[in-house]
C-alpha cells in the first residue's frame, strides 16, 4: 500500500505535517491538491510500521514511524483547528478523492467513525449522502488492498489487529441501516464488509432518492432532531415536553402554537418535577435567565443535579445580586474541583475570577476575602490548587 508522506512518520512529524495541512485547507486548497503533491510510501518497505484507524488507549510508542490516518482524521474535523462550516466543505469536497485509493480508504475508515459521513457539529443530525456511498463503495472496491496487510491496523492497546478487528468506520455505518456488522456477539470485531453488502446496496443509497430521503427522516426522528416542518409538529412538540434543549424546536413551536404551547409544554415537563431538564429549556431554550434563577433558588438546596446551571445563573446575578452570583460561581468548582486534575484546576480558577471580579466591582472585595479563605479551607490538601490561587490572587493571601 502506498501512502502520501505528510501523513506518515512519527507522532510529532505527522502532527506538524497536519498543522500545515490544516492551515493549506483553511486557505481554501483542495485536500487532493495538498496530499497528491505529497510523495507517497510504500509500506512494503517499512514491514513494521502500522495503520492507525483508531487512537484511543494508545500504548504504542510515538517515535515509530506509522501511517496516522486516525490522527488526521480526528484533527482535520477538530473545530479548535478548522471550522466546522469549513470542515464540512473538506469532507463533501474530498471523499470521493479518497475512496479512489486503498489508504483513502483507511482515512475513510478512521478516527471517530461519524466524521467522513455526517456533518458536525452532529447535532442537529445531517447525514452526509456522499461520505455514506464513499466509505462503502471504496472499502468494498478495495477490500482485497486492505486485507493484504495482515495484522498491522492499529486502534490502541499495545498490538495490531487486521483491518476488520479494529472496527473500522464502515461497521457503525452499516449499523445505522438494521444490519449487524459484529464478527460475534462478543464484540471482537466486524465482519468482513463483502459479507455484509455488496454495490447493489451501495448503489441503492447512490441513486435512490426515495430511499434515502426516508432514511434520513428516520435517522433524524430516532435522533431527536427532526426536520422543522408542520408534519412534525406532533413530534417536535413531544419532544419539547420531554425536555428538549434545542431553541430551533422551541421556536418552531411557539410559531405554529403560540405561547400557549410553549407554557403547555413547560408544564408537562415540571409536572414531572424534572428540574434539571426544565432549567436547561428555560436557560438553554428559551434564554428565561430570570424564571431559570428563581427556579433553580427554589429547588437547588434538595436537588444536586440541578447544580450543573450555577455558572449560568450566576452570570446572570452578577449585576443583580453580586454577593449571591459569587457563592454560585464558588458552587459551580465545586464537581471539577473534586474529580481533580490540573486542566480542572485551572478552569476552576478562570471560574474564581468572574467571582472576585463581581464582588470587587460591587465593592464587595472584603466578602471575596472570606469566600476564598474558605474556599482554601475546604481545598487546602490540594496542593496544586493551592498554588494555582495563589498565583492568580497574591493580593487577596489571607
Amino acid at each position: 500500500m502506498l501512502v502520501p508522506s505528510l501523513l506518515f512518520g512519527t507522532a510529532r512529524d505527522v502532527r506538524a505535517n497536519i498543522g500545515k495541512i490544516s492551515t493549506r485547507l483553511k486557505r481554501g486548497e483542495s485536500l487532493e491538491s495538498i496530499l497528491e503533491s505529497s510523495n507517497k510510501v510504500d509500506l512494503t518497505e517499512h514491514p513494521e510500521s502500522l495503520v492507525w484507524i483508531e487512537r484511543a488507549f494508545v500504548l504504542r510508542a510515538g517515535d515509530e514511524p506509522d501511517f496516522r490516518a486516525a490522527v488526521f482524521t480526528n484533527e482535520i474535523f477538530d473545530a479548535t483547528r478548522i471550522p466546522f462550516e469549513r470542515s464540512n466543505a473538506i469532507r463533501e469536497e474530498s471523499v470521493d478523492y479518497l475512496c479512489r485509493s486503498p489508504w483513502g480508504c483507511v482515512v475513510l475508515n478512521s478516527g471517530q467513525p461519524s466524521y467522513w459521513y455526517a456533518g458536525l457539529p452532529l447535532r442537529p443530525l445531517r447525514p452526509s449522502r456522499r461520505g455514506h456511498v464513499a466509505t462503502l463503495m471504496g472499502t468494498l472496491r478495495h477490500w482485497d488492498a486492505l486485507m493484504s496487510l495482515g495484522a498491522r491496523y492499529y486502534s490502541g492497546g499495545a498490538g495490531a489487529e487486521t483491518f476488520p478487528r479494529t472496527l473500522p468506520a464502515y461497521g457503525s455505518l452499516l449499523a445505522q441501516y438494521g444490519l449487524d456488522p459484529r464478527a460475534s456477539e462478543s464484540g471482537s470485531g466486524w465482519r468482513e464488509l463483502p459479507l455484509l453488502c455488496d454495490m447493489s446496496f451501495v448503489d441503492r443509497i447512490r441513486f435512490d432518492d426515495e430511499y434515502w430521503n426516508e432514511l434520513v427522516r428516520k435517522w433524524r426522528s430516532a435522533a431527536g432532531t427532526p426536520d422543522l416542518v408542520l408534519e412534525n409538529l406532533a413530534e417536535i412538540t413531544s419532544l419539547c415536553e420531554s425536555g428538549s434543549w434545542s431553541k430551533s424546536q422551541w421556536e418552531f413551536l411557539e410559531m405554529h402554537g403560540g405561547a400557549e404551547a410553549v407554557e403547555g409544554a413547560l408544564k408537562v415537563i415540571e409536572a414531572r418535577s424534572d428540574w434539571a431538564k426544565l432549567i436547561g429549556v428555560l436557560v438553554h431554550a428559551l434564554g428565561d435567565m430570570e424564571r431559570a434563577a428563581k427556579l433553580f433558588a427554589a429547588h437547588e438546596a434538595n436537588n444536586p443535579e440541578i447544580h450543573w446551571a450555577a455558572g449560568r445563573i450566576a452570570e446572570y446575578l452578577a449585576h443583580r445580586d453580586p454577593e449571591r452570583a459569587a457563592k454560585l460561581f464558588f458552587r459551580s468548582v465545586e464537581g471539577p474541583v473534586g474529580v481533580g486534575g490540573d486542566s480542572r484546576y485551572r478552569t476552576s480558577v478562570l471560574t474564581l475570577k468572574e467571582a472576585r471580579t463581581t464582588l470587587v466591582e460591587a465593592d464587595l472585595a472584603h466578602v471575596w476575602k472570606r469566600q476564598l479563605a474558605d474556599f482554601r479551607a475546604v481545598h487546602r490538601r490540594r496542593k496544586s490548587l493551592m498554588a494555582m490561587l495563589t498565583e492568580e490572587f497574591p493580593e487577596d493571601e489571607t
